[in-house]
């Protein structure tokens, strides 16, 4: 009787891992330039991956990276919009992730293997007279409001909030559902001239996934932004950007960590914040 037990253990565990294996989400990750970007691309391998778009895709991102005048010495700008074309007849949908109060929490419940639930994103809706959603650009509010739990710079409870960021919080989140197929969840995150997404894929639509994808990890770090015959720009990894000033850590204003020339919270050694706007020292 105990080796009939552990012959049906072991059948069991067989059964068990190749459950979890089947149910292991694919991803993909890239870093993405002046463009338009479908993130459920396949491949020729028939793999999903993110890649430009063409007439089989329905909504994609649409990236802008630039400069107000000559380069580089003028205003730099980098922009994310999402939108859908006019000639897809496509029934996708998409949400962003706008509510990011017990993000933590979000991220471990994915983690337990439950799916991913609605209440704190968005739906971006689509139609004749709004093809298009701004979500994400340096110095610039997106038409999208999103809740980062920030409390106020002058109160006591904004130095916990600091020191409690989480990898997760530095990124934004989309969440992705072509027709009856593949849902997607990805990650985003300036990579000051570029985009970096990595994203998840959940090949029977449900809204199950690894966890939150961490875009960085997933594109795979380093690179350099080129500028122009041969110049080139020191990459930026994500993370608390230090300034020439050593003493001082730059978060833009929803306490993500932000680049050096956008509109930032110091945070010098000493806890003590200030705001600093764009231009100013």
């Amino acid at each position: 009787m105990n080796r009939f037990h552990s012959i049906l253990f072991m059948v069991i565990l067989a059964f068990a891992s190749s459950a979890l294996a089947a149910g292991k989400n694919s991803s993909a990750g890239a870093r993405v330039d002046n463009g338009y970007f479908d993130i459920a691309k396949v491949d020729g391998e028939g793999k999903y991956a993110i890649g430009g778009c063409d007439s089989t895709s329905g909504i994609c991102l649409h990236v802008e990276h630039g400069w107000d005048g000559p380069c580089c010495a003028s205003e730099e700008y980098l922009r994310l919009f999402i939108g859908k074309k006019k000639s897809s007849n496509q029934n996708d949908s998409i949400w962003m992730l706008t509510d990011y109060i017990g993000i933590d929490s979000l991220h471990s419940e994915l983690k337990k293997g439950n799916p991913l639930t609605l209440e704190k994103f968005t739906k971006l809706e689509f139609d004749s007279t709004h093809e298009q959603y701004f979500v994400d650009g340096k110095n610039e509010r997106g038409d999208i409001e999103i809740n980062s739990g920030l409390p106020p710079v002058d109160s006591p409870g904004f130095h916990d909030y600091l020191e409690s960021l989480s990898d997760i919080n530095g990124y934004r989140y989309i969440l992705y559902k072509r027709e009856n197929s593949v849902s997607v969840l990805c990650s985003f995150s300036d990579f000051s001239c570029a985009y970096e997404i990595g994203c998840f894929y959940q090949n029977d639509g449900s809204f199950v996934f690894d966890s939150l994808p961490n875009a960085v990890e997933m594109v795979g770090g380093g690179g350099v932004c080129l500028v122009e015959e041969g110049a080139s720009l020191p990459s930026i990894n994500r993370g608390a950007k230090k300034n020439k000033d050593s003493n001082e850590l730059l978060y833009k204003v929803n306490g993500i960590p932000a680049s050096k020339g956008s509109s930032n919270i110091v945070i010098r050694k000493n806890k003590q914040p200030k705001l600093r706007l764009k231009g100013k020292r």
